[in-house]
């Protein structure tokens, strides 16, 4: 008698709107578990988060440290925009802030306080905590930046889906999903553009998510408000292309949806040849400034990946590659969920065909570039979780009652396989150059302190890093505040695309013995070897003369092994002195 006061999806209790105070709890819950996150991903996925992000965003704040700048980055080639570093380097302006605020507290210790503190012990201290903060701050920044874009996600759902509880759901798929986990705090421009493309999508002008299977609802979602809706759509469209060009072939289907139903499509058409007019001085007047000359990064971008087609110098997969391995391994366990609901459920199908346009429109545009990668369809991978959360909403209602559901059952089944991969991969697979770098950081910390009486003469250790190029972040998780003076000299094995099959690093694999005493000159010029343990084993007999076995970092387990050129471990020679 009491069933008609049961809130359903239709009900006014799930249209309400939260009080502010629930949202500004949200999105602190959404912050505080991304940061969490940020401190616990200690693992390496790709080259570019370090040495197209962080390392960039260090040289930008610490231009007197040395630094390792990829050829992407050199004028001649000026392939990368500036703005996503500079975004990162915020990071770095609070790390410089709290080290002055460090050493102004030692000195008020000292001198007004009269503590007495060790100074070594407090040079330690300092030591840690910069090394801490050179890698984790960047992070930090990405990471709040993920925590505001999954609010938006949130948003996405209560505008569309018209219930809050749906929202929640997708909030609850995304921080579970190993990939969002994995990817969501690394210092890609791919993760800022995926923060950049939900905020984007938000602001747009008509729903992507029908009322119902027979609806064609092209009804602006509010008139009232219909110019300051695009504008800000377009505004954000525009950053993430600046941010990565190829983020405009995310905005394609929006940008016909938005064209066909507008009444007003020369104010909207003015508009957005108006934001495309900012971005692009925008975009010039950045680079320009900070390569020296006059640069159009877009059309560098359009030349080398378009036109030339020279992605395909770091590999190429089949056409096919995002359908059987790419999108299925990103959703892993959702995947089915993901395919039943959208493809096979007429309801769903019909309701969602708008947004999954969008979805499959840049994965199938990708498909024709040779060269592929997981993370370039990043972007679009949350809206993935919209219609999932919508069907484990409703059915979660109608099983309330039933505890051990079968759906229930195959839930939870489903997260904790999600959760086990971003935990393996998070914390356990290519942990090597964490490890590696936090042990050089020591070394030098010890080392300079053995010879901080050397006359003020300038010291260094000079590391050679004898493996594929960029398999070890750079100067900016060494960094130290005299590292501009005196410090850790990386060498490590060019690998420029321009060089086909003869860069260093090929050269070392096909010669390991020869390279090593004749090109890199590893024996007289290196206090630090390091390298994968099984080319360790190859040069055992050439480096025991000289060297001491110092260090064995666990990198990944063999079966996860995909490159003859990688081992299991990453060993670290020391030189005997």
């Amino acid at each position: 008698m009491f069933h008609h006061h049961r809130p359903t999806s239709t009900s006014h209790y799930d249209l309400k709107v939260a009080p502010c105070s629930k949202h500004l709890l949200l999105l602190s819950s959404l912050i505080l578990f991304r940061l969490l996150t940020s401190l616990f991903m200690t693992t390496y996925f790709s080259a570019d988060e370090y040495y197209q992000g962080i390392e960039i965003a260090h040289s930008l704040h610490f231009p007197k440290h040395p630094h390792i700048i990829p050829w992407e980055w050199q004028s001649e080639h000026s392939l990368r925009g500036f703005l996503h570093p500079m975004i990162l380097s915020v990071g770095y302006y609070l790390m410089d802030y709290i080290q002055k605020m460090n050493e102004l507290l030692n000195q008020f210790n000292f001198n007004i306080l009269k503590l007495k503190i060790d100074n070594e012990w407090f040079e330690y201290q300092t030591m840690m905590l910069m090394g801490f903060m050179a890698w984790w701050l960047p992070r930090m920044v990405q990471a709040v930046l993920t925590a505001i874009s999954d609010y938006f996600l949130y948003l996405i759902c209560v505008k569309y889906c018209k219930n809050w509880k749906i929202g929640i759901w997708c909030l609850l798929i995304a921080c579970t999903n190993w990939f969002h986990i994995y990817c969501g705090v690394r210092t890609f421009s791919n993760t800022m553009e995926m923060n950049v493309t939900l905020i984007a999508i938000y602001y747009f002008s008509y729903p992507l998510i029908s009322k119902d299977q027979q609806s064609n609802d092209t009804t602006v979602i509010d008139r009232n408000n219909t110019s300051h809706r695009w504008n800000i759509w377009i505004f954000f469209a525009g950053m993430g292309c600046v941010i990565r060009p190829t983020n405009a072939i995310v905005y394609v289907p929006l940008f016909i949806y938005q064209l066909y139903c507008e009444r007003n499509r020369v104010q909207f058409l003015s508009s957005l040849f108006g934001y495309l007019i900012f971005w692009i001085a925008v975009s010039v007047r950045i680079d320009s400034l900070m390569y020296g000359k006059l640069t159009i990064v877009l059309l560098n971008f359009l030349e080398f990946n378009i036109v030339k087609n020279l992605a395909h110098l770091y590999g190429t997969q089949p056409w096919h590659w995002y359908f059987s391995q790419g999108f299925p391994v990103i959703l892993l366990s959702y995947l089915p969920f993901y395919i039943w609901i959208n493809y096979f459920n007429k309801e769903f199908r019909a309701k969602y065909f708008k947004l999954n346009v969008v979805i499959l429109f840049p994965i199938v545009l990708y498909s024709f570039q040779t060269h592929k990668e997981f993370r370039f369809i990043y972007p679009i991978v949350p809206l993935c979780f919209i219609s999932v959360a919508e069907y484990c909403c409703n059915k979660f209602e109608q099983e309330q009652k039933n505890f051990m559901s079968s759906f229930k059952i195959v839930l939870v089944f489903v997260i904790c396989v999600q959760i086990a991969a971003a935990l393996y991969l998070g914390k356990i697979h290519q942990n090597g150059p964490q490890q590696v770098m936090d042990y050089l950081r020591m070394e030098y910390y010890n080392y300079e302190r053995r010879n901080s009486s050397s006359d003020g003469q300038d010291s260094s250790l000079r590391v050679h890093l004898l493996m594929p190029c960029h398999h070890t972040p750079g100067y900016s998780f060494l960094h130290h505040q005299h590292l501009f003076s005196k410090g850790i000299q990386l060498y490590h094995l060019d690998c420029s695309p321009f060089d086909g099959n003869n860069t260093q690093a090929d050269q070392f694999y096909r010669d390991p013995v020869g390279f090593t005493l004749n090109q890199s000159k590893t024996i007289e010029n290196a206090d630090y070897v390091v390298m994968y343990d099984t080319m360790s084993k190859t040069l055992q007999p050439v480096l025991k003369n000289h060297f001491s076995f110092a260090k064995q970092a666990f990198h990944m387990h063999m079966f996860m092994l995909h490159d003859s050129r990688m081992g299991q471990y990453m060993d670290i020679w020391k030189k005997t002195r």
